[in-house]
């Protein structure tokens, strides 16, 4: 059981995504070639051309839009995941220093009614503190993990 990692480099999956891209980059290159390079006598001649270098430069720049909206989607899944531990991490920290204040104040394991009105407002500074610079972090971590990346439009 645990983790089945051996310390090998975790293998790179196979991206058709890539692939398709590079595929239709190819395909309207090619097609972008092939008509600069015919003699054409009148319009009529250049029309079927005109239009293979439209419909493939439109699957080309379809397939980056695809590409990059896949991209997003995935970055933005890492962040919320990663706020998510950074969330954990926070709350255990919190949990460490509250223990960690109980003992110096030597109030750990007894009930809070023995506790002096001193003692308590220090333990609520030092948590007070703690958690608003925690909240404070979280909070640009989540603003940097809900805002969508700009995608610029070609054409």
């Amino acid at each position: 059981m645990g983790n089945r990692n051996t310390g090998r480099a975790e293998e790179k999956r196979f991206q058709y995504s890539k692939i398709i891209v590079f595929v239709s980059g190819a395909i309207f290159i090619a097609t972008l070639f092939f008509c600069l390079t015919r003699d054409y006598s009148s319009i009529y001649d250049a029309s079927l051309h005109v239009a293979a270098v439209t419909v493939t430069g439109g699957v080309f720049g379809s397939a980056i839009v695809w590409y990059e909206k896949k991209a997003q989607a995935e970055n933005i899944s890492k962040m919320q995941l990663q706020h998510v531990k950074d969330v954990a991490e926070i709350e255990f920290n919190i949990y460490e220093r509250k223990v960690r204040l109980q003992k110096e104040l030597g109030i750990l394991g007894k009930p809070d009614i023995g506790m002096d009105d001193e003692g308590m407002m220090h333990v609520d500074e030092q948590l007070g503190e703690a958690i608003s610079k925690d909240q404070n972090y979280l909070d640009a971590r989540m603003d940097d993990s809900t805002s969508e990346p700009e995608i610029q439009a070609y054409g």
